[in-house]
């Protein structure tokens, strides 16, 4: 889970309200795995994964933000590069700083599909991934479906061309859209948008599972869902005439994990008598050794060889 999924939820959500320490107690009580964000000694106190995020202006500040989240002890770190406006040749240099700084602090450092990035177009990061096949990705599809229409056109054939992203991710952040909006309450959610997420997810799970690379076995599932501040979760006027956001988050986050859960399943499912996992079995589990293939979400869930 994000750290803004939470830090900011409405008076009538069932989520935690007060200090950061009951913040972080009552997310791992919940089942998290992780929390994105989260002060270092709280997330060591609670049994919390910490996982970091950041935004480079310029690509120099790959080495940086790499090296301050691995001196905290972060397990991952998504970034954000750019400003949407840059060259290709440009956005190689971000690219390529990216996966430098990963090798050099030896931590998973992961670009984000993000609007007013250089991640911005879809075809074009696709062809930064096949110039970059060593770079790794923090897939929050609710940009690229809100903001280039997927449902316009071939969908099949649009999640075709999509496949080296899902094959170069190690993140997920959770939230699903609608055609205007990128973040909006899973029951206004149609069957066919949510089929679209599914089949993403499900995607870039079932790669993983496939996957050869020893090193790149860990996938995060991360919800986040955001307050009213940038204009993510969208507010109305009560009968009192106060606004007053349309949901709980802290819920809504607990139902993209299951939809989550459901696509590990349907990924572990879809390779049962074929490839390398003939008899896979999905469970949640506290911990897994080194020859099993994980996400981890609410719970562990793992799909173990």
């Amino acid at each position: 889970m994000t750290y803004g999924n939470v830090s900011d939820l409405p008076a009538f959500s069932t989520g935690p309200q007060g200090s950061d320490v009951q913040l972080h107690r009552e997310i791992a009580q919940a089942g998290y795995e992780g929390l994105q964000g989260g002060h270092p000694g709280l997330c060591s106190k609670f049994g919390l994964a910490l996982l970091g995020s950041g935004l480079l202006v310029q690509p120099a500040d790959a080495d940086e933000l790499a090296a301050s989240w691995k001196a905290r002890d972060a397990v991952a770190v998504t970034c954000i590069a750019g400003f949407g406006m840059e060259s290709d040749t440009e956005m190689d240099v971000y690219a390529a700083a990216i996966c430098k700084a990963a090798v050099d602090h030896q931590i998973p450092l992961m670009l984000e599909t993000h609007r007013a990035s250089i991640t911005q177009d879809a075809w074009r990061t696709v062809q930064l991934s096949r110039r970059f096949p060593q770079l790794r990705f923090n897939l929050d599809l609710s940009h690229w479906y809100t903001g280039q229409e997927m449902l316009y056109g071939d969908l099949s054939a649009r999640l075709s061309f999509l496949k080296p992203i899902f094959e170069q991710t190690l993140f997920l952040h959770g939230r699903i859209g609608d055609r205007c909006c990128m973040q909006v309450p899973l029951a206004e959610v149609s069957e066919v948008g949510l089929s679209i997420f599914r089949r993403a997810w499900t995607q870039v799970m079932r790669h993983l599972l496939l996957s050869s690379h020893e090193a790149d076995m860990e996938l995060w599932f991360c919800p986040e869902l955001l307050g009213p501040t940038y204009n993510y979760a969208r507010q109305f006027h009560d009968d009192a005439g106060e606004l007053q956001e349309e949901t709980d988050r802290w819920q809504e986050a607990q139902l993209l994990v299951a939809i989550a859960q459901d696509c590990f399943k349907d990924a572990c499912s879809s390779l049962k008598g074929g490839d390398r996992f003939s008899t896979p079995t999905c469970s949640i589990t506290d911990k897994v050794v080194d020859n099993e293939h994980k996400i981890n979400q609410k719970g562990n869930t793992s799909c173990k060889s």
